[in-house]
């Protein structure tokens, strides 16, 4: 939702508008008589979250689908809204995907994202890009504790590749551990240490 502000000088305001329409449609905001603005409680925890899918994640936890998640679920989960797949890649598909509880949490996402695109584009506005799984097999097999060369094999990637997508993920479940009602905050907290060991903290010293 923040990128789509960041437009052209000529088309900011009515990209603006378009914005607080959507905003207000989903009430994270309310427009007085006046014209005036303000947020609402949900627009407030949502002031807090960054990122391309501010608006995601504020809904995904005012409808509460991540609440059965473990920490492991939760940071796969996560990762694939951080995770931006090459152009040329095609990513995994279902294989070695979570299942249980994950698969739960993943189907409704996807499911809230298609309606909020729909929203988005309905006001004229771009809209974000789906969901992408490539990464999250890795990133819960990582949180469990699975070694580096077993994560790599999995995720198909570069060392390099795979610590920069895992510190994107533990900075929004940093978010998450912040603006989560409980139990979810203390689920996010959990998966932020789950992720941030081994070669993945040793790169942030």
């Amino acid at each position: 939702m923040r990128r789509q502000i960041q437009t052209r000088t000529g088309t900011v305001a009515r990209q603006f508008d378009r914005v607080v329409d959507v905003l207000t449609a989903l009430d994270y905001v309310r427009v007085a008589d006046d014209g005036t603005t303000a947020l609402t409680e949900a627009g407030a925890t949502m002031r807090r979250i960054y990122g391309e899918r501010d608006l995601l994640v504020a809904e995904s936890l005012r409808t509460g689908i991540w609440t059965e998640l473990d920490a492991a679920g939760l940071a796969a989960l996560v990762s694939c809204l951080v995770f931006e797949p090459r152009r040329d890649d095609a990513g995994p598909g279902e294989r070695g995907l979570p299942r249980g509880a994950f698969r739960t949490a993943l189907t409704e996402t996807e499911r809230l994202w298609a309606q909020l695109d729909d929203l988005e584009h309905d006001h004229e506005l771009p809209g974000s890009t789906e969901p992408a799984t490539g990464l999250a097999a890795a990133v819960h097999s990582w949180a469990r504790g699975r070694s580096l060369e077993v994560v790599l094999a999995e995720a198909d990637m570069a060392a390099g590749d795979f610590v920069r997508w895992a510190k994107q993920t533990i900075d929004l479940l940093d978010q998450l551990s912040l603006v989560a009602q409980p139990p979810l905050a203390s689920t996010a907290r959990a998966a932020l240490d789950a992720v941030r060991r081994g070669i993945v903290a040793y790169s942030s010293v």
